[in-house]
């Protein structure tokens, strides 16, 4: 009996912790949307899948040291990031060592999960000095895993790795921008000339202001000197009464305060008579039988 509690109560956990990691998960991705804007990204590129971790070249695992290693070198470490006022995002990745590469080819995994979809890619520019080439394409998320595959010359064959997008930061360093960033509404000449104006009538407004409350003020203290006299004659009436008053309703509290405590006695009386008949019922009465 108490294995299947505890089998149970460990189920119970489990799932809460599961619930738990999904909302994190959930605020993580609110917390990387992008705005309207042009950002840079550092790159992480990976020989193996960050999340799954399958490799899907054909080096297998015995080539990952090595695998890694090109793959780092062939990566550029800073990525381009454009989000339209659309909310259409797009990146623009670089790589390197272009003299030895041909033909790459990209996809993105939307769902992390290993499962990639092709996308239309854009050549942006060719640094034949720096050996390198910028390609753009369009991305769901800034979160999104990125597959390539090219062809390494040196090698014969195509090789298959992986980048991830972070640390995002407004700029574009040398990259090409392809978007236009919305820019904040600027008030018109007419619109300022409208507010100076409202600025410069304030000062005679607060003097108005001024004025008036200063000759209420006098007729106040006029209306109070005439009615001190009649306050004077009523006070020692109003005090007599209050004295009358405070005695009649301190007795009525002190009434109320006695019925409240009288229910409160007979309800903690009751909880205690209860819970001896439980445990008597429970612990001798039911075990006997």
């Amino acid at each position: 009996m108490i294995n299947t509690a505890f089998k149970y109560s460990k189920k119970v956990i489990c799932s809460m912790v599961l619930i738990l990691v999904l909302m994190a998960s959930i605020n993580i991705v609110h917390v990387l949307a992008l705005s309207n804007g042009i950002y840079i990204a550092t790159v992480t590129p990976y020989y193996s899948h960050p999340y799954t971790g399958v490799i899907e070249d054909s080096g297998g695992e015995a080539s990952s040291v090595l695998g890694q290693s090109m793959v780092e070198s062939a990566t550029y470490q800073q990525a381009l990031v454009e989000v339209d006022a659309n909310g259409n995002m797009y990146a623009t990745v670089r790589l390197q060592l272009m003299d030895n590469i041909q033909n790459p080819q990209f996809q993105v995994d939307t769902t992390n999960s290993g499962t990639f979809t092709p996308v239309s890619v854009s050549l942006m520019q060719e640094d034949y000095s720096n050996n390198s080439a910028d390609y753009r394409f369009q991305i769901p998320s800034n979160s999104v895993v990125i597959r390539c595959n090219m062809n390494v010359i040196a090698m014969g064959r195509d090789v298959v790795f992986y980048m991830t997008l972070g640390s995002m930061q407004e700029g574009s360093g040398d990259f090409i921008t392809s978007i236009q960033v919305q820019q904040p509404v600027q008030p018109t000449p007419q619109q300022e000339q409208a507010t100076q104006q409202v600025q410069t009538q304030q000062p005679s407004n607060t003097e108005t202001s001024s004025q008036e409350n200063q000759t209420s003020e006098s007729s106040l203290t006029e209306s109070k000197q005439e009615e001190s006299s009649v306050v004077g004659m009523e006070e020692f009436n109003a005090k007599k009464s209050n004295e009358d008053k405070t005695s009649s309703n301190s007795v009525k509290k002190e009434v109320g305060n006695n019925k409240v405590n009288i229910i409160v006695w007979i309800a903690i009386v009751g909880i205690i008579v209860v819970a001896g008949f439980g445990v008597w019922y429970f612990c001798f009465f039911k075990k006997k039988k």
